[in-house]
């Protein structure tokens, strides 16, 4: 049998049938390509994202759980001293610490990741678990003014947090529900003294309470040069002490300090 190769020669030279297969696997290389970009430098972004959306969200939960605990501190009794506070958690751990000698004053606590956001005796703060430095989000029921006397005044409303029990937590996703009551109130009368001092002792924000008196009076018509007021820190007892001498000498009572604390009563 013979056989005419001369009619096979288009078939054996012909690029029709190699052309597609090439570019169904460039296709398939490109898709791929795209695919693997996205995975390695898009999701992460999206991710950060979210995650900074959703601290966000707690900062902002956090102002308005701290409103709560000012209007159960500051209510009077005829319109009633409680308060129920809503947050939603898409992930992380929701912590009440009650007032002890290693929490001071109690704190209310937000943690994801790396980052805590939390409530300390009237201010919301942010910082990171590997640091001491703390951000303050939101200012504490504390300042100072002075007059045109030179009459130095000190304001202070302290909040201790009273867990039910040990405190309480809670982790994961969904609605997290926190009852805040009023609890005992100690109040002092006005004041007149030579010199003040207030300390912020066992707190994990202790450098964030620092930056805030040290910007809130210089902002003041105090002076530390003139020995009219210093702010210290230690890291050791995380403490941040604050010592107020007034603007005239210290034979002169020129310092009115105004001093409250309120127990508040918090549970999940």
């Amino acid at each position: 049998m013979v056989v005419d190769l001369a009619g096979l020669t288009g078939l054996v030279r012909s690029d029709e049938a190699v052309s597609p297969v090439i570019a169904m696997v460039l296709i398939l290389f490109i898709v791929t390509t795209a695919i693997g970009v996205v995975y390695m430098t898009g999701l992460p972004r999206i991710e950060s994202a979210k995650e900074g959306a959703h601290m966000q969200n707690m900062k902002s939960a956090f102002i308005v759980l701290q409103g709560d605990i000012k209007e159960v501190a500051q209510a009077p009794s005829t319109t009633g001293q409680a308060r129920l506070t809503k947050m939603k958690m898409d992930k992380g751990s929701f912590y009440i610490y009650n007032a002890s000698e290693e929490n001071g004053t109690g704190y209310i606590e937000y943690r994801s990741g790396d980052q805590i956001i939390s409530y300390e005796n009237g201010a919301v703060f942010l910082r990171y678990s590997y640091q001491d430095y703390a951000e303050i989000i939101s200012d504490p029921m504390m300042y100072v003014i002075v007059d045109e006397d030179d009459t130095t005044h000190v304001h202070i409303h302290g909040i201790t947090i009273r867990g039910v029990d040990t405190g309480g937590s809670v982790g994961g996703s969904g609605s997290v529900q926190i009852r805040l009551k009023r609890g005992n109130v100690t109040e002092s009368e006005e004041m007149s003294m030579n010199e003040v001092t207030f300390v912020v002792e066992d707190s994990m924000f202790y450098r964030g309470w620092y930056d805030y008196f040290d910007d809130m009076l210089e902002k003041s018509d105090l002076d530390d040069t003139a020995n009219e007021y210093e702010i210290t820190k230690d890291k050791a007892t995380k403490t941040t002490t604050v010592k107020i001498v007034g603007k005239d000498d210290t034979s002169a009572h020129d310092v009115i300090v105004y001093y409250k604390e309120t127990e508040v009563i918090a549970q999940l």
